[in-house]
């Protein structure tokens, strides 16, 4: 039905008959429209299902590269502060942040709709059940972070034992930042966006 205006009357045309049913007479639809119909009613959870799978596939890459860099001590390039030679004497080892595997070996990723989390889940426990345990997030952040220990009487009498005779006047013991999740991200800051989109495209071009 069109509407026009002619001078100061509004007119209105009614459609010929051979239009009126919305295709004119002797007219035919080309091509798969069913299966392009089908397409649309799909595209969103196509679309959705594709990014998930793609930021799954950048978070197992930065993922690799996270148990990579504490295995080497050396996450996103950048080296561990090395352990103290007591620290190496006692654990019978050089290398910051291996011990049992415990922080290592609970590097995790989750989807999280379109997201994806990367790191240490809280609720990880080091530890024997009905023991003492510690949430391996608490280890997480301190060795991200760094921290200090007061000192006390007890504390100075056992490392004496152990043969770490400290100054009267340490009153604190500092563990320097050792970064293993940071240093990655850093490094895969400008990198993700790229990867992810062409995860993305080549998806959308198998699903096509």
């Amino acid at each position: 039905m069109a509407v026009g205006k002619a001078g100061q009357r509004r007119f209105v045309r009614r459609p010929s008959k051979a239009v009126r049913g919305g295709i004119a007479k002797g007219s035919q639809l080309l091509g798969n429209w069913p299966g392009v119909a089908n397409f649309f009613r799909n595209f969103n959870k196509t679309v959705s299902h594709n990014i998930q799978v793609s930021s799954l596939v950048v978070a197992q890459q930065i993922r690799s590269d996270i148990v990579t860099g504490i295995r080497d001590s050396a996450p996103g390039g950048k080296a561990f502060a090395p352990n103290h030679p007591f620290t190496i004497a006692m654990k019978g080892s050089s290398r910051p942040l291996i011990d049992q595997g415990d922080l290592v070996g609970n590097v995790t990723i989750r989807p999280m709709g379109f997201a994806t989390f990367i790191g240490i889940l809280r609720g990880t426990y080091k530890g024997k059940a009905g023991g003492d345990q510690i949430d391996l997030v608490n280890i997480a952040t301190l060795q991200e972070n760094g921290f200090t220990i007061k000192v006390t009487d007890k504390m100075r009498k056992y490392l004496a034992a152990h043969g770490l005779f400290l100054r009267k006047e340490t009153t604190e013991l500092v563990v320097p930042p050792r970064p293993f999740i940071k240093p990655v991200f850093d490094q895969w800051k400008d990198r993700a966006p790229v990867v992810f989109m062409s995860g993305l495209s080549k998806e959308l071009g198998a699903s096509g």
